[in-house]
């Protein structure tokens, strides 16, 4: 154990349209927290103006600068479509503390959604965000992120970097924190993650452990509560499944009108204890996609909500077989016009994502083995293009057979069907 812990304070600041994702940074900290506190001596306190202001005398957004703004070591920041609202002197209160934070030259990390914006939207808002994107290009470093999961994982490197500076600079200025209030700000080691097979919410716990399911929240992607799931047991092992609620998922669904093929962002929120008292939040967020079933007795067709994970490693595979799909392609159309050079380009491009993708042999090799035998050649005879087209064909063949071994609910084409 240290013989000195020193504290460092993290300022979350973002407009009303990121509930969710401030709630994951603080989570995030406490995590942060369990791993640095013993082998650096070094702990965060989260602060967010909803838990950590209070009621005083003041215009509100001066009075949240006085309490835990100006005093705050880092800023976190995020924007998603809104800029939020005016202060007396900047557009919002979340552009007011970066800037107060520029001024000061203090830590100050931002990071802008790249996640689709509702249809309902205040185009202004949005227009503002942009604007303020666009004038902080020549002062700050800003990153993007496609969804919760993805800032978890930015902020968490990004944070252990920005702290090793801070420490640096502000060397013998930190508040030292007594050993009876760190436990506070630590996190158990077990972690959860989530998956939902089959309208099924599956959980799993990176270690076996005493892990307490307490429940299940539903909310939309803008983090407004929808219901709540009582669960209140523990996890028999490492794993457990619990059904998901379908007239939850339909209320988020039916929120606005909607097409019938429309799919719709929604967030799981679980709440669990792990080896503590302290309640952990873990958030996931998903995609619900209308599908229609028979009713038992009546035979009526009746609609129910497919939840997929929008996770970023979801997002990096499905970008990788995309593209692989389409270097194929047009490795297929260059074969067959006999364009040697573009051909050598996208069998490159093609091996590269095959292998992003995690695709197995005899399929890497395969392609491995055309890259280099055409990479030698300087034409293509009409033989060759022969052989070379159907080589292409059975390798496209082979991702179409594994994508359907894989994939367990597959639905053959109905045109094909007999």
């Amino acid at each position: 154990m240290p013989r000195d812990t020193k504290l460092y304070t993290v300022l979350i600041a973002s407009p009303s349209d990121l509930h969710v994702e401030r709630q994951v940074l603080k989570e995030l900290i406490y995590a942060w927290n369990t791993v640095h506190w013993q082998r650096n001596g070094i702990v965060l306190l989260p602060l967010m103006w909803e838990t950590d202001a209070h009621p005083a005398a003041g215009k509100p957004q001066s009075v949240i600068n006085r309490q835990i703004v100006d005093d705050a070591d880092i800023l976190i920041a995020l924007f998603w479509y809104r800029i939020g609202t005016p202060t007396e002197s900047h557009p919002s209160g979340t552009v007011e503390e970066i800037e107060r934070f520029i001024k000061s030259e203090r830590s100050v990390l931002v990071y802008f959604s790249e996640a689709n914006v509702p249809i309902d939207h205040d185009p202004e808002q949005l227009r503002a965000v942009k604007q303020y994107r666009e004038s902080l290009k020549d002062r700050v470093a800003y990153w993007t992120f496609i969804d919760s999961g993805h800032l978890y994982k930015l902020v968490n490197s990004h944070l252990s970097l920005e702290m090793n500076e801070l420490v640096t600079r502000t060397a013998g200025q930190s508040t030292i924190v007594q050993p009876e209030e760190i436990g506070a700000l630590l996190e158990p080691i077990i972690e959860l993650t989530g998956e939902c097979p089959h309208q099924m919410l599956q959980l799993s716990a990176a270690e076996t452990g005493s892990v307490w399911i307490q429940a299940i929240e539903y909310l939309t992607h803008e983090g407004i509560f929808q219901g709540r799931e009582a669960f209140g047991r523990y996890m028999p092992g490492s794993q457990v499944s619990m059904a998901l609620n379908q007239e939850r998922l339909l209320q988020i669904y039916n929120l606005k009108p909607r097409s019938s093929s429309e799919n719709v962002p929604v967030t799981l929120k679980v709440e669990y204890q792990a080896s503590s008292n302290h309640i952990r939040k873990l958030y996931i967020s998903g995609l619900m996609i209308p599908s229609l079933s028979l009713e038992n007795g009546s035979g009526r067709p009746k609609m129910y909500m497919n939840v997929v994970l929008t996770g970023d490693d979801l997002n990096r595979k499905t970008g990788n077989l995309y593209w692989l799909g389409s270097d194929l392609m047009w490795t297929w159309m260059y074969a067959n016009a006999g364009n040697l050079p573009r051909l050598n380009h996208g069998l490159s491009k093609a091996v590269h994502h095959a292998t992003a993708l995690g695709l197995r042999d005899p399929i890497l090799s395969r392609l491995k083995a055309l890259e280099a035998a055409n990479a030698r050649k300087q034409n293509i005879s009409a033989a060759d293009k022969i052989l070379l087209i159907d080589e292409l064909d059975e390798i496209i063949s082979q991702i179409g057979k594994l994508a359907e071994y894989d994939q367990p609910d597959f639905k053959a084409d109905p045109e094909k069907e007999t």
